[in-house]
């Protein structure tokens, strides 16, 4: 797919201005392409839209009195202030998809219908709870169409005066880990300003549209040309997936993908932790050694690819914006039959350095640069 920029000739500003800045700048845009990582997101979530994979879901129980009128107007000042959670996607020219930045004025109306309100407190107060667990279940597990709404909604369940259940959803096509840690930061900044203590949140430099622009047009410039040699010669003649046991030959596994954590023993992890300052590495570029080492005994490969995420927030900029600001980075390792484990390690510390370095590269732009095919 194309990583060229794609606004209107009419509304595009001249991609010197764009690429060739080291970050991005305020362009005040109602439509703007989507980042290549928010495109690949889409398009899963088109291809399975029943899932909840791409829901995040917060809940806080709130005990003590409430101002509700100041706690509506903080969760809807949070899209007003972040562009990111009122803006929907549709297709455009062609076919491709597009975000449409609504304006700050309909926050509350139409499609920017934030807060849903429910009282529960007409009810037995032994039920209540129940209740409102199991309206906010629904609330949390109903999907959103990013086409017709906003990514983002809030649910507040007053079970009495002094005891609320707040359940905010996201759609991951719009956030990010870190814009969870914003959104509860300043959620508790617009709260305390709408209650008249005056708190401030400083302006906003550039919005994620913005980034998304700066992102295409840095592709489109050549900023990131070097990269994609650095990539092409080191991942050119890597296997494309390993022939893992009980996996279909596509790579996709016979059942539904789960996410599983593992809890390590204190002293275990202290004994990980040890190791890996006497080899001189990072926790987690041993635990990248190990796992790679791990997948090669399980499926006979003699060199891995393991993907590990990462972030596009690069600049101070991009800090206090909610959006996708994800990215991809692969680390190959060889596994020769003559290598020891002190010689993998070795090769993983200069690997992830290497990555580190030409981490920019988003890994859409990166797969396009490869030929590697897409599967759904």
């Amino acid at each position: 797919s194309s990583v060229a920029p794609e606004l209107p000739a009419a509304t595009a500003p001249a991609p010197a201005t764009l690429g060739s800045s080291h970050r991005p700048v305020r362009l005040h845009l109602d439509r703007a392409p989507l980042s290549l990582a928010q495109q690949r997101m889409w398009l899963h979530q088109r291809l399975h839209p029943e899932t909840m994979r791409y829901l995040v879901p917060l809940s806080y129980r709130i005990r003590g009195p409430v101002d509700r009128t100041a706690l509506v107007a903080a969760l809807e000042g949070l899209a007003v202030r972040h562009e990111a959670l009122r803006t929907r996607v549709v297709q455009g020219p062609e076919g491709r998809p597009q975000q449409v930045i609504d304006a700050a004025g309909t926050i509350g109306t139409g499609h920017g219908g934030v807060v849903e309100e429910v009282r529960l407190d007409h009810m037995e107060p032994a039920s209540r709870l129940w209740h409102a667990e199991q309206l906010a279940a629904r609330f949390r597990a109903a999907p959103i169409d990013v086409a017709e709404a906003h990514p983002y909604k809030a649910q507040l369940i007053e079970l009495s005066a002094t005891d609320h259940l707040l359940t905010i959803v996201f759609l991951h096509l719009a956030v990010d880990d870190h814009s969870v840690g914003v959104v509860t930061a300043e959620l508790a900044t617009l709260y305390a300003d709408a209650m008249g203590m005056d708190r401030h949140l400083e302006e906003l430099p550039a919005q994620f549209a913005d980034f998304a622009v700066w992102q295409r047009a840095q592709l489109a410039e050549g900023v990131h040309d070097a990269s994609i040699d650095y990539w092409r010669a080191t991942l050119g003649t890597a296997p494309r997936a390993a022939e893992v046991p009980g996996l279909r030959k596509n790579g996709r596994p016979g059942g539904t993908i789960h996410d599983h954590q593992v809890d390590l023993p204190p002293s275990v992890g202290r004994a990980l932790l040890e190791m890996a300052d006497r080899n001189g590495v990072s926790p987690f570029q041993l635990l990248v050694a190990l796992t790679s080492i791990g997948l090669g005994r399980f499926t006979g490969a003699d060199s891995v690819l393991v993907g590990t995420p990462g972030s596009e927030r690069r600049t101070a900029a991009h800090d206090a914006v909610v959006g996708l600001f994800i990215n991809t980075m692969v680390l190959q390792t060889d596994l020769p039959p003559t290598a020891t484990f002190l010689d993998v390690l070795g090769q993983v510390r200069r690997r992830v350095g290497e990555s580190l370095d030409h981490g920019a590269l988003p890994f859409d732009a990166l797969l396009d640069a490869l030929g590697v095919p897409r599967e759904s």
